[in-house]
């Protein structure tokens, strides 16, 4: 979407801002814990055979590298005694001081490797260091899931959603990331689209066959295409609206109530609609919102926060590319039985299908 429409795109859509880097901390404390937590299980223990053999070689070669010294220092009469020494920006580490000022010192991480082998372990016990990462890691991920599940049911839901929630806020990181992965590989190369950002229909005719003052939604049915078409704006992140003229309630033969029903199965056929305008008003009324009149596309542009300039109007009669024409967007008119000839020959932008319209919108190419 970035690539598309531009770093803006969630302010132009009217979304909110995303969970994209506390999804990838979440999944990165997960995979954090993971890995550590293998890693733990991989290192033999402490009471192992191979670490038992590892203390015992070490046990082994200091005995046999400190006795010929210890040997010597009580020759010449001095005590072997413990110490510690302490250099600059050291940390103090015990030694063995034979004689005069002399020094074996069993701290040596190259002498313990060779004697005990990688598995070597420095004092104070820092073997345990995976499991603690896997412990820190998990609290992590277990914080930020528990606060993006709680936020999520927040708003107030059924016990049935919660459980449902508690599962998915779980899965919804990792699966935003992968998501968001993938989209960069596949389309990190997208340019930037100059189409339209918005396409209005006109719905009878166009969307859904026309029955003269509709008000039953069981009569809706769609135009061949319509969905496919529909879809694959959505799929380019073009916003879909409807503008109709509904004459029928000025007139008394439906209501607006009956309009908003019969809308919203058209809605449940072809999918979500952006925005829906329609005017309630007659011929003879001197609206400014009843095509060819442009101020239904004007509020639908208002509402989606576009300029007319970003918008195509799609119809299947004159007034509807009129108005798109008043309002100073694009219009492109798809004919169907009932468009008259004379408003075929004066449109500037014709189709002969729907999916063929949508092609001149996404192909941003314009066809007599």
């Amino acid at each position: 979407m970035r690539r598309l429409h531009g770093p803006s795109w969630r302010a132009r859509a009217d979304e909110g801002p995303g969970r994209l880097r506390e999804h990838a901390l979440t999944t990165t404390a997960a995979l954090t814990s993971v890995a550590a937590a293998v890693l733990h299980r991989a290192r033999p223990p402490a009471h192992s055979p191979a670490r038992r053999g590892s203390a015992t070689r070490l046990g082994e070669a200091t005995r046999r590298n400190s006795a010929p010294q210890r040997r010597g220092a009580t020759r010449r009469g001095s005590a072997t005694r413990p110490a510690w020494t302490i250099g600059r920006g050291s940390t103090a580490r015990p030694a063995w001081t034979i004689g005069r000022g002399s020094t074996a010192r069993l701290g040596s991480g190259s002498r313990l490797r060779s004697v005990a082998g990688r598995g070597w372990a420095l004092p104070g016990g820092l073997r345990g260091t995976p499991g603690g990462v896997a412990l820190a890691g998990g609290a992590v991920w277990g914080l930020l899931t528990v606060r993006f599940a709680v936020q999520r049911i927040r708003p107030g839901r059924t016990a049935g959603e919660i459980a449902k929630m508690a599962v998915t806020s779980a899965v919804i990181p990792p699966a935003a990331v992968r998501h968001r992965i993938r989209g960069v590989v596949l389309h990190g190369r997208a340019r930037p689209w100059a189409g339209p950002r918005v396409v209005l229909f006109d719905r009878d005719d166009t969307l859904i066959r026309d029955v003269p003052y509709n008000g039953d939604p069981a009569l809706v049915e769609p135009m061949p295409g319509a969905r496919r078409a529909l879809d694959r704006l959505r799929r380019h992140g073009v916003r879909i609206g409807v503008v109709s003229n509904q004459s029928g309630v000025a007139k008394g033969r439906i209501t607006a109530g009956d309009v908003r029903r019969v809308n919203a199965r058209v809605e449940e056929l072809l999918g979500r609609i952006d925005v829906w305008e329609f005017c309630p008003h007659d011929g003879g009324d001197g609206c400014g919102c009843r095509k060819p009149a442009p101020g239904m596309i004007e509020r639908a542009a208002r509402r989606l926060g576009a300029l007319p300039s970003d918008i195509a109007v799609i119809g299947d009669i004159g007034r509807d590319v009129e108005a798109a024409a008043a309002a100073g967007a694009r219009g492109i008119l798809v004919p169907t039985a009932r468009t008259l000839p004379a408003e075929i020959a004066v449109a500037v932008e014709t189709a002969p299908t729907l999916r063929a319209a949508v092609d001149l919108v996404l192909g941003g190419r314009r066809r007599r």
